[in-house]
C-alpha cells in the first residue's frame, strides 16, 4: 500500500481561519479605538486643567505690580501660557487661548457651549483682580474648555 504524503492546508481550513480572524478583529478593533479615544480625552482634560492653573497664576502675576491688567499684559499672559505648555510638548496657538471672567459651560456630544461668558480683554483702569472663571484653548484640533472648580470639556465645536 502506497502512503500519500499530504502537505499544506485545504481551502476549507484556510477559509475557516480567515473567518475566525475576521470575527476577532470585528470585536477587538472598536474596543481598542474606544480606549485610545478615552486616553486622548483624559490627556486633553489634564492639559485643560493645566491651562486653567497657568491662567490664574499668570493673571495674578500681571495684576500684582500695578493692580491692573491691560490688553498688552493680557497678551503676555497668553504668551506665557503658550510658552509653559510648549515646555511639555503641547502646542497651542496663542490666539486660541481665551480667558473669561464669568460664565459656565456645557457639552452635548462634541459641541461645547459657553453661556453667560464675559471674555476678558484687559482693563485700562485699576480695579478688583479679575477672576478667571473659564479658559478656552485649542490643542491639536480639539477645543478644550476648563471651568473653575467644575469640569473640563473636550470637543470639536464651540458655541459662545
Amino acid at each position: 500500500m502506497k502512503k500519500l504524503n499530504k502537505k499544506g492546508f485545504t481551502l476549507i481550513e484556510i477559509i475557516v481561519v480567515v473567518v475566525v480572524l475576521a470575527v476577532l478583529m470585528a470585536v477587538a478593533v472598536p474596543s481598542v479605538l474606544k480606549y485610545v479615544n478615552e486616553a486622548d480625552n483624559a490627556k486633553y482634560m489634564a492639559q485643560g486643567r493645566s491651562v486653567m492653573n497657568m491662567a490664574q497664576t499668570e493673571m495674578v502675576k500681571a495684576y500684582v505690580g500695578d493692580n491692573q491688567i491691560t490688553a498688552d499684559e493680557l497678551a503676555t499672559v497668553k504668551q506665557n501660557i503658550q510658552t509653559e505648555l510648549a515646555k511639555d510638548g503641547v502646542t497651542v496657538v496663542k490666539t486660541d487661548i481665551e480667558i473669561y471672567t464669568a460664565g459656565t459651560a456645557s457639552q452635548a456630544g462634541d459641541q461645547i457651549t459657553i453661556t453667560s461668558g464675559a471674555k476678558f480683554t484687559g482693563m485700562a483702569t485699576t480695579g478688583d483682580m479679575p477672576a478667571v472663571k473659564v479658559v478656552k484653548c485649542k490643542i491639536n484640533g480639539k477645543t478644550i474648555v476648563a471651568v473653575l472648580n467644575d469640569k473640563v470639556y473636550v470637543g470639536t465645536t464651540l458655541v459662545e
